[in-house]
């Protein structure tokens, strides 16, 4: 019953992962936009501001990026009369400093040079400012909300979200930056995903970086709006011209467009669809569990029968929730199951790819479980990440520990084993190699998120190097420690529990791949056929070098080998 339950559940799922074939197909269009404040450092008299903005126009680049000027602007241009009557002294600063609006001369010169306005909105701290008093009276077709928060959070967020409905603006949705209230404001109709260089970084990058950076946010992350600031070296306007060239050019020769960015259409599969693929997921649940604790099949099935009937409440209810739930069990569930139904023997590739195709049900079920237009543009994503990245290897690391003592048969034989292993006495050795396994963890831990840890400069080096020569890198922790663990666990004779962690760890970081919705499901297959096929080859090279090493050096006493058993 259990694999019946798989099978549709994979059934289910594979329509899924058509449909969203499908409609990341559908939308290819992608918009560069340029900062006017950015580009206006190349104005001058014999080259106005309006020449900059039609040469970049001649570029392709048709869109125009306005900030809003402060009150102390206004009032320097001559458009408002000081009145700092109502405030203190020492918030005049501050206040002047406030985002008021736009500039209508700015305005002007966009629509002179038939540009289209992108307007960067930006929440206020002291003045109580609408929205609608912050647009002007031409409607925007998208709108970027600048800063930490948006414009009228925390208590005018639906007012905001009427008015940009009301122009019909479409709402960028800035990469790497958490803003309170986008979730609010934002929908899966009128939200599109947008990448920028900030300034600073643009003063220290190489035009190379600059321009991978935009094709790989546009190709692996459904970016469709390029935020662009200018080099600013004295060729800065050259340098820039000829980036801009390039990155029409690659974005073409990607299968892309340049033009007006629009929202994703519409997608959210079947209620039906969904519960027939969190069955699946619990099923594989209640697989694990066998290997674990032996359970009446009567028991099984209540368990089953309960747990679908509470994922169909939850789906019913709180729609996403459920989703992220049951997307965080299978990523736990059948990174695991692939270790624990791995047979060692002399067929080392195909049980190699016989492990391989659990982690590759759990992402099919992972893939139709995480669906809909908000995962596709991260309104909603994945939850869990730290949890998927340490459980597995956890409960992979007790079943190679335990071996054949589970499953587990009674409650006195659970508190049995936990008391054998807690009044065992542990050498030293053993509680050093512990402490380095938990800083080695902390580590793996740390650089599960982004922005936390530095990444070298050689694995950065190392990183674009795989991208040119094969479009899109394999993970470093696939093809260096997870995949060729598995490949010289298959090929010993003894399951050690420390392999089996470092095996699962590819298993997992497969599965993992798939979470990141917002990357298209054709780039995370090719990742993760280069990861399997890299990782086997490293993993079989290790080996074989191993063996003819512990060869050479085994009748030599000088040699002190940790040999795998």
């Amino acid at each position: 019953m259990l694999v019946i339950m798989l099978i549709l559940a994979l059934a289910a799922a594979a329509v899924v992962v058509v449909q969203r074939l499908g409609y990341e197909q559908r939308n290819r269009t992608v918009e560069l936009v340029a900062d006017l404040h950015g580009f206006s450092q190349f104005a001058r008299h014999d080259f106005p501001a309006a020449a900059v903005l039609a040469e970049l126009r001649q570029l392709g680049v048709e869109s125009i990026g306005l900030r809003e000027w402060t009150l102390g602007e206004k009032i320097a241009f001559g458009y408002a009369e000081p009145d700092l009557s109502l405030s203190k002294p020492e918030d005049w600063p501050q206040l002047l400093a406030e985002p008021v609006g736009f500039n209508p001369e700015e305005l002007e010169l966009v629509a002179a040079v038939g540009m289209r306005p992108v307007l960067l909105v930006t929440s206020n701290q002291l003045l109580s400012l609408p929205i609608m008093d912050k647009l002007p009276d031409l409607a925007p077709h998208l709108v970027i909300p600048a800063g930490d928060q948006v414009v009228g959070f925390p208590d005018r967020l639906e007012e905001t979200k009427q008015a940009l409905n009301e122009v019909d603006a479409k709402i960028g949705l800035v990469e790497f930056s958490l803003q309170r209230g986008i979730n609010q404001v934002a929908s899966a109709d009128t939200g599109i995903r947008v990448h920028a260089i900030t300034g600073r970084e643009m003063q220290v990058l190489a035009a190379d970086r600059v321009l991978s950076r935009y094709i790989r946010a546009v190709r692996e992350r459904n970016i469709r709006v390029l935020y662009m600031r200018p080099f600013p070296a004295e060729n800065g306007w050259d340098q820039t011209k000829t980036m801009i060239t390039d990155l029409i050019s690659e974005l073409e020769a990607n299968g892309f467009q340049v033009g007006i960015a629009n929202p994703y259409d519409h997608w959210q599969p079947s209620p039906l669809l969904l519960w027939v693929v969190s069955a699946g997921i619990l099923a594989g649940a209640v697989l694990l569990s066998q290997y674990w604790v032996a359970v009446s099949p009567k028991l099984l099935l209540l368990l089953l029968l309960l747990g679908n009937i509470a994922g169909g409440i939850l789906l019913a209810v709180q729609t996403v929730l459920m989703q992220q739930l049951y997307a965080l069990i299978a990523a736990i569930v059948f990174p695991v199951l692939a270790i624990a139904n791995c047979r060692q023997g002399n067929r080392v590739g195909w049980n190699y790819l016989r492990c391989t195709l659990w982690s590759v049900a759990g992402l099919v079920l992972l893939v139709g479980i995480l669906s809909g237009t908000p995962f596709l543009i991260k309104l909603a994503e994945f939850r869990g990440v730290k949890l998927m990245h340490l459980v597995p290897v956890v409960l992979v690391f007790a079943m190679g520990l335990l071996g054949e003592q589970l499953p587990l048969g009674s409650w006195r034989q659970f508190k049995e084993v936990l008391a054998r292993y807690y009044h065992a006495c542990v050498p030293v050795k053993y509680l050093l190699l512990l402490a380095l396994a938990a800083v080695a963890g902390v580590v793996y831990l740390l650089r599960t998120a982004n922005f936390i840890l530095p990444i070298p400069q050689l694995e950065i080096t190392l990183r674009e190097g795989l991208e040119r020569l094969l479009i899109v890198r394999p993970r470093f922790k696939e093809i260096f420690i997870g995949h060729p663990a598995l490949v010289i666990l298959l090929a010993s004779r003894k399951r050690h529990p420390l392999m089996m962690s470092l095996a699962v760890i590819g298993q997992l970081s497969l599965v993992n791949t798939f979470t990141h919705v917002h990357t298209p499901l054709f780039i995370s297959m090719l990742r993760t056929l280069y990861g399997l096929i890299i990782g086997y080859g490293v993993g079989w090279l290790v080996w074989v070098g191993y063996q003819k090493l512990k060869r050479r050096v085994a009748d030599d006493p000088r040699f002190r080998l940790l040999r795998l058993p």
